[in-house]
């Protein structure tokens, strides 16, 4: 007696069908894994803050009397001793990786205590602000650091 052919393959419409799935998932998923997607946001908003911890604490430990500040402006973020860059490892530039981003523009100081000071020309000029100051960063997403005045400095989304 002599069987019936049996198919071993995929037949044409199984074939388009998966090709067909296989194309919108590409389409849907592929973006998710070219897009920085707010990473870079963060990355920038977590290095901020490590600048500004960074200037606190060599403002509590040096005794010798110099006034520790972190500038913000259109350049990048920059760690200060007495107005001067206090080293190549203390600043972030907003080139490379973080083109096109920005960071809310100020000039923070802080006093032996770790306090946050604001408003003048230097540590001696300036005074505790009466309100925590958030620093924005903007590009795709916005993330922000907030420092408070008793120099306790926040990270949120």
């Amino acid at each position: 007696m002599s069987r019936p052919h049996q198919s071993s393959g995929f037949t044409l419409v199984e074939l388009v069908a998966t090709i067909i799935l296989v194309g919108i998932l590409a389409v849907t998923v592929m973006p998710r894994f070219s897009d920085r997607g707010g990473v870079v946001e963060y990355t920038l908003r977590d290095q901020l803050a490590g600048l500004l911890h960074q200037a606190q604490q060599r403002a509590m430990f040096d005794r010798s009397g110099p006034c520790y500040s972190v500038l913000i402006n259109g350049a990048g973020v920059q760690v200060q001793r007495d107005s001067v860059l206090n080293s190549p490892e203390s600043q972030i530039l907003f080139a490379g990786d973080y083109a096109g981003l920005s960071v809310t523009a100020a000039q923070l100081y802080f006093d032996s205590l770790g306090n946050l000071l604001m408003g003048g020309t230097n540590c001696s000029t300036s005074s505790i602000p009466s309100s925590p100051v958030t620093l924005s960063v903007s590009g795709s997403a916005a993330a922000q650091v907030i420092v408070h005045p008793t120099g306790y400095v926040e990270r949120t989304f």
